[in-house]
């Protein structure tokens, strides 16, 4: 993939675009270039675009970006490298798509179809031409044909608004978020009494399908699990399967002391890396 995921945090959001830091580091230290923030809870309305688009390129990952999630990268081949410096001042900056076969540095994968579109929050360029990166995750979408022309992935998707974190709603989806958001927390007690520690809780909001990614984003499930969570259909599809796996972990945890999720710190972003 060229790239190494590092540890998550949240970044702040100010720069070259709207929401980004852009900082180059060299021998004398961090030159900050601008300073422009993003209103809370600010996101891209889906417009009156069409639904078949030229995405930017695509970056395949060994890990999945749901909606919402923030995911720092430390970028090191050379492709991507180009490919960052190209879309410095583009958003989204490019799609991430789970790698389905293949090696991630030097090959040219397969890749899943469903992936999410990915905003810069912040870049960090070093005098060797490597990149620190934190990007968030936006829209969903479904690649529908790609090349590998430019050495790195590009392609044509179909934009997915029908799992739209800031649109889903219903009563179906009210009533299933708030089961999920009552397992998740039986499943961090249910952690915080085995490991004897105090898991620190985030906020999840009220909107029923962003409820869904969050949580999403703080479980550490293998990648075919986050993927499948990511190609759900729509909301009450999303919750319903989170729902089912959070349960089934905090038994697996309650009988066994030991989830079928490899946890250090649930409750906090991370990266399943």
């Amino acid at each position: 993939m060229g790239a190494m995921i590092v540890s998550a945090h949240e970044q702040g959001q100010t720069g070259l675009l709207p929401g980004t830091v852009w900082r180059e580091r060299s021998n004398s230290g961090d030159l900050h270039v601008g300073t422009r923030v993003w209103p809370h809870g600010f996101h891209q309305a889906p417009g009156e675009e069409s639904r078949l688009a030229a995405l930017p390129p695509l970056f395949p990952l060994g890990t999945v970006l749901f909606p919402g999630m923030a995911l720092p990268l430390h970028i090191f081949e050379q492709r991507y490298r180009t490919m960052i410096a190209r879309r410095m001042n583009e958003d989204p900056m490019f799609g991430v798509v789970l790698t389905r076969s293949g090696r991630e540095v030097g090959d040219r994968p397969e890749i899943h179809a469903v992936g999410t579109a990915a905003s810069l929050l912040e870049a960090v360029r070093y005098s060797d031409g490597r990149f620190d990166i934190a990007v968030r995750g936006g829209r969903r979408f479904r690649v529908i044909g790609g090349n590998w022309d430019e050495d790195y992935l590009t392609g044509m998707v179909e934009w997915l608004a029908d799992a739209d974190p800031v649109t889903s709603g219903g009563q179906d989806a009210t009533r299933l978020s708030e089961q999920v958001r009552l397992a998740f927390d039986a499943y961090l007690k249910a952690f915080e009494r085995r490991a004897g520690i105090r898991v620190e809780r985030a906020e999840l909001g009220h909107d029923p399908g962003g409820i869904g990614y969050a949580i999403c984003s703080m479980m550490p499930f293998d990648a075919p699990k986050r993927q499948r969570l990511l190609e759900a259909p729509d909301p009450e599809s999303l919750l319903e399967d989170l729902l089912g796996m959070l349960r089934r972990e905090r038994e697996l945890l309650v009988s066994t002391g030991i989830g079928g999720a490899n946890i250090d710190h649930p409750g906090t972003r991370f990266s399943t890396n």
